[in-house]
């Protein structure tokens, strides 16, 4: 088993630069990105991720934000063409509703999450897990709601050509997210 310290914050391992996206992989491989700025990203999925090209459960999105719902309504999507996404978007019109919506042929259609205390413009740490029969948020490091999904998550799959948006989605994303 590999050693993992008794304090390993990940935000911490990414520096300050005047760039608009910066990404580092921690001794244990995994990416950590960091938008600066507040600007929206957009890059080729394989120049930040060199090897993903599919997500199996168990796997988590840790986020530390500040939430500004009525610009930037989505933490992240990944995008491999117009039918298929894999995203963490927040309610445009209800600061506390906070929804993840996966796509991809036979997967869900949307799952909701409804936290009331989270206030737009203050810092949050969002951790959310997914399993392949559930889904868990977590904020500021308590267990807010667990959500069964059927079918099963077995895998979502990413192509060559899939593409990494950051702190928004595209126009063509505002019917899938309604």
């Amino acid at each position: 088993m590999d050693y993992i310290p008794d304090k390993y914050d990940l935000l911490d391992v990414i520096q300050e630069n005047t760039q608009s996206l910066e990404s580092t992989s921690g001794n244990d491989s995994y990416t950590a990105l960091k938008l600066i700025k507040a600007e929206p990203a957009n890059v080729p999925l394989h120049e930040v991720f060199h090897t993903l090209d599919s997500l199996k459960p168990p796997f988590e999105i840790y986020a530390f934000i500040s939430l500004n719902i009525s610009k930037n309504p989505c933490l992240f999507s990944i995008s491999t063409n117009v039918d298929k996404k894999f995203a963490l978007c927040f309610d445009r019109f209800h600061s506390s509703q906070i929804r993840i919506k996966l796509l991809d042929t036979e997967l869900f259609t949307k799952k909701s999450f409804t936290y009331k205390k989270f206030i737009e413009g203050e810092w949050a740490k969002i951790f959310v897990r997914v399993e392949e029969k559930k889904l868990e948020l977590y904020i500021d490091c308590k267990l807010i709601k667990t959500i069964a999904v059927e079918p099963v998550i077995r895998e979502i799959k990413f192509s060559k050509h899939s593409t990494l948006l950051l702190g928004r989605y595209e126009e063509t994303d505002e019917v899938i997210f309604q």
